[in-house]
């Protein structure tokens, strides 16, 4: 992001180029072009298998409230949340909206749905990953870091997966960072339409505050520098402030439209997870867990040396407005008892640019001693150790479902496609979750029934042949088919059957071990 105190007509043209000539003029040599479409291509395949959810809150407080929207699941099925009025409508209304239009063309299943969310989360995550890092670029010096700036922003391991949800953190964040972009161009002199780029950020603020309330502690940040640092005229902050009341009175409406009456879903939301104390019911983690998690994060061992340039970066970089957003973030959910991962999502679009801001305000003497290790054996080696471990992680992230349920889901619907299908199960239903039903992937003509005798099986299969199915809350073969001289196929597990035997610090016993096996008439003996 441009220093307010650097001002000239050469900015001023380079704000009204495209996006991608913009980049290459900032970064000559580099494969501009080849690295955004590489970026696109994962946004891409991490959109199409990444299926299912990340959080319960992606899907059950998302999805499902707009299902409820559609009249196709009941109040009564819907997290606690609803009932509590504390969840805004905005992505629940986005994503009704987008139900209506796919089968307004006969395109529309929970499947496809799910996958054009993803799509266009990452795809404009992407964008605002862009625009970030090109008014990030005038900032940097050294040629070199304003390369893996780039790199970074479009290839840190997690960066793809995280910004690829339709999830409120990820929503929060990309539209607080897309305002950010308008905000920051409309307090520079040389750019045009000042008061038309704030009144959008304004917008999109607004927008972001009601996708993740817990963004309003970056926006505070961020005015504040407005104000304080960037010392914007009186028409810019007027426009960014009736553009943002505006907005939330239009997400007021929008949270009437959900809960059909007037309610104050920040007010609620505040009230029952802070005041009541309802957060800090689901855990509470020591102060030092973020921390922990981004050493975790950053590609371990390396991650010592990353957190510390962003530590640097918060005082070297003090006066920059991504230290004034992140910084009162981070404290803000420091402080709270309950801790989650997720809940920095939304700050991830500031991270690599905070590094390597960092790293460009680190002393000469330091920077020429970086360089000479890197050509040395040792530097070379942990170079390519660390994109080694980066590009892994993510290959690993692109490719693998959200949630591991995901694959049971997406194969009862795909039978469903056919004619109806019956599901026995002697256990537990795969559609119920906790105290929760997951109805958006649930079809219509699929009847769920008990197990109580081989003979009921039997007789389903002679009515519907080719159609029933069994739910197994286990990886294991059921051993009664075989007395009952049905044969089984199995068609869908959430983990393949070995990985048990690789049970290290019980990661298995963390997932759903759930089969679903094809029904048919036993020809010897039964049995899978």
């Amino acid at each position: 992001m441009v220093d307010t105190s650097v001002k000239s007509e050469e900015s001023s043209q380079a704000m009204r180029r495209r996006l991608v000539s913009r980049l290459e003029a900032a970064l000559p040599g580099t494969p501009v072009r080849a690295m955004i479409v590489g970026a696109a291509t994962i946004a891409l395949a991490s959109a199409w298998f990444n299926e299912g959810f990340f959080s319960y809150d992606e899907h059950f407080q998302i999805l499902e409230f707009a299902w409820f929207k559609l009249g196709r699941t009941p109040a009564a099925g819907l997290a606690w949340e609803f009932g509590a009025r504390m969840r805004p409508a905005l992505q629940p209304w986005l994503a009704a909206g987008l139900f209506k239009g796919l089968e307004a063309i006969g395109l529309f299943t929970p499947l496809a749905a799910a996958f054009v969310l993803r799509l266009a989360s990452g795809l404009i995550g992407l964008w605002v990953s862009l625009e970030l890092c090109v008014r990030t670029l005038p900032s940097v010096q050294d040629a070199r870091l304003k390369r893996l700036l780039l790199a970074g922003m479009l290839f840190l391991w997690f960066l793809p997966y995280a910004h690829g949800r339709f999830a409120s953190e990820n929503w929060g964040g990309l539209l607080f960072f897309g305002g950010l972009c308008l905000i920051t161009d409309a307090v520079d002199p040389a750019v045009r339409r000042p008061l038309l780029r704030a009144a959008l950020g304004g917008l999109l603020w607004s927008a972001a505050f009601f996708c993740r309330f817990q963004v309003g502690l970056a926006i505070a940040g961020a005015g504040v520098w407005l104000l304080a640092v960037a010392r914007a005229r009186v028409g810019v902050v007027g426009a960014l402030a009736a553009s943002f009341v505006a907005a939330c009175a239009v997400n007021v409406v929008l949270d009437r439209w959900l809960y059909s009456e007037w309610v104050c879903t920040p007010c609620n939301y505040f009230y029952v997870n802070v005041m009541l104390g309802k957060a800090a019911a689901f855990g509470v983690m020591p102060w030092w867990f973020y921390l922990a998690q981004l050493l975790a994060l950053l590609v371990p061992p390396f991650s010592l040396l990353l957190v510390a340039l962003l530590a640097a970066s918060v005082w070297s970089c003090r006066r920059h407005v991504l230290v004034w957003a992140v910084v009162p973030f981070v404290v803000g959910h420091t402080v709270l008892g309950h801790k989650e991962t997720r809940f920095l999502i939304s700050m991830t679009y500031a991270l690599v640019p905070l590094i390597v801001l960092g790293a460009d305000r680190l002393p000469a003497e330091w920077l020429d001693r970086l360089r000479v290790w890197q050509r040395q054996r040792a530097g070379v080696i942990s170079m390519r150790v660390f994109l080694g471990l980066n590009l892994l992680a993510l290959a690993v992230m692109t490719v693998k479902p959200s949630h591991e349920t995901a694959v049971v889901y997406r194969r009862l619907y795909e039978a469903s496609l056919a004619g109806p299908v019956v599901l026995f199960s002697r256990t537990r239903l795969p559609y119920a979750l906790g105290e929760m039903e997951v109805d958006f992937y649930r079809p219509d003509n699929l009847m769920l029934k008990p197990l109580r005798s081989a003979g009921e099986v039997s007789a389903s299969m002679a009515a519907t042949p080719g159609r029933v199915f069994f739910f197994e809350d286990s990886l294991r073969v059921p051993g009664w088919m075989a007395d009952g001289r049905i044969a089984c196929t199995p068609v869908a597990r959430t983990l393949p059957v070995w990985a048990p035997r690789y049970n290290v610090n019980n990661w298995t016993g963390r997932l759903s071990r759930w089969s679903v096996f094809a029904l048919s008439p036993a020809a010897g003996t039964g049995g899978c």
